[in-house]
């Protein structure tokens, strides 16, 4: 009999600490949270995008790591909440659903990185002297070290994050159609390449004449003559 009324009374607390947990865990996710409308998610693990939102003032705890953990992965880059007051849970979830902002930018075929740094400069509120000293960090080229082409960035990216993308996809590019006609990835001669490609596009009024002036240059260069040709001058 004794051992019953223990048994009971060991039931009643847990039931009456799940009660207590259950109850103390509604209170918590309904706490208002105060937020912005919209806000960078760091790359990482659940936790580490809980602790960076942390030490930018948001009023986060451990405790969130595990309800975010169980409302979906979060994706890296600005995302739009939409309110700067709601409940906690009503947060966490839309950290979680949020779709992050993504940004068109093109780099024309022929455009000088000047030009292409003012236009990053007027359209994306970047500073060009950050851009030109995250350029000459990451590539090995003086000019033409982006890959004329259109890219999909995130809303928001720095100066050094940008020039590492580009530099990267870049890079992945110029390694891929190096292998596929010399079998190989030298920078230090697709630099050449590199250099002539841009003079002949600066050139050329259209496809039609650009094998004619590569064979000029080819034919110049291999007589030791100089090019002569105004498209040197943007660069």
């Amino acid at each position: 009999m004794r051992l019953f009324r223990i048994v009971r009374w060991i039931a009643l607390w847990t039931k009456n600490i799940i009660l207590l947990g259950i109850i103390s865990f509604a209170f918590y996710t309904t706490i208002p949270l105060k937020t912005t409308n919209t806000l960078f998610v760091p790359q990482g693990s659940i936790g580490n995008i809980i602790a960076k939102l942390t030490k930018k003032g948001f009023a986060l705890s451990p405790i969130d790591k595990y309800i975010l953990a169980l409302l979906g992965k979060p994706q890296s880059g600005w995302v739009t909440i939409g309110q700067t007051q709601l409940n906690r849970i009503d947060f966490l979830y839309k950290l979680a659903t949020a779709k992050a902002q993504i940004q068109k930018l093109t780099l024309i075929p022929g455009e000088t990185k000047t030009l292409f740094f003012e236009m990053l400069h007027r359209d994306f509120d970047l500073n060009i002297s950050k851009l030109e000293h995250y350029y000459q960090e990451f590539s090995p080229y003086p000019e033409a070290g982006i890959f004329a082409d259109t890219y999909y960035i995130p809303y928001g990216i720095n100066e050094r994050d940008l020039m590492l993308f580009l530099i990267t996809k870049s890079e992945q590019k110029y390694a891929k159609l190096s292998k596929a006609v010399y079998e190989t990835y030298d920078p230090q001669e697709w630099v050449k390449i590199l250099t002539v490609a841009s003079i002949i596009q600066k050139e050329a009024a259209n496809t039609h004449e650009m094998p004619i002036i590569s064979s000029v240059i080819a034919n110049r260069l291999q007589k030791s003559m100089r090019l002569q040709m105004d498209g040197t001058l943007n660069y």
